[in-house]
């Protein structure tokens, strides 16, 4: 599977921003906790932290997915994962964006 930034060494962290398909806001949460609760168990080792948000009041379809990992392989097995996929093709996801940061001191 082909991914994003092949220059990516190390250690690095995503901010996903996901909008829900109006009416979908509760069925997406389900999938994004289904999805993190794989990612934090023994099953995704090198997923350092998923950490998963949704906006308050007028922006409750808005879902914001903090991701670390200790290196690329770890997101090319996560987005290979069973949970992803069912999000992935879900059909809930109006918008979604996502950027990578690399970690500096």
């Amino acid at each position: 599977m082909s991914m994003p930034h092949a220059d990516i060494k190390g250690k690095f962290s995503t901010i996903a921003r996901l909008v829900a398909v109006e009416g979908k806001e509760q069925e997406l949460k389900a999938l994004l906790a289904a999805v993190r609760h794989h990612s934090e168990g023994a099953t995704e080792p090198l997923c350092l932290t998923y950490r998963t948000l949704q906006g308050a009041g007028s922006d409750v379809g808005v879902f914001t997915v903090f991701e670390e990992y200790a290196e690329r392989e770890a997101l090319v097995q996560h987005r290979t994962s069973e949970p992803y996929l069912a999000l992935k093709n879900a059909g809930l996801i109006k918008e979604m964006s996502v950027n990578f940061f690399e970690e500096f001191q």
